[in-house]
């Protein structure tokens, strides 16, 4: 595989691969996360989980990736006693 292929080339350009791609960028960007592997597999893996949740196949159902990523989700740091903090 050169520098661009991985095995998600099938989420890349969805919907589904954009919010899964800004959620990650934003975990790394708050330190909340740790990136060691290249952002192209992380989200990828996790655009194909998510997917395979909604199908139970693996298989990029485009129905599916709109739902999902009509109603983003919002991650919160947790506090010290593990509870994300409610604004």
């Amino acid at each position: 595989m050169s520098n661009h292929d991985h095995p998600y080339k099938d989420f890349e350009g969805t919907p589904l691969w954009s919010a899964v791609e800004n959620a990650v960028k934003e975990l790394v960007e708050n330190g909340d996360v740790v990136a060691q592997t290249p952002r192209r597999y992380i989200v990828g893996c996790i655009a194909k989980r998510i997917a395979e949740s909604r199908t139970g196949n693996g298989t990029l159902n485009q129905a599916a990736v709109k739902r999902i990523t009509r109603n983003p989700v919002l991650v919160r740091r947790p506090t010290s006693n593990g509870v994300p903090a409610h604004s």
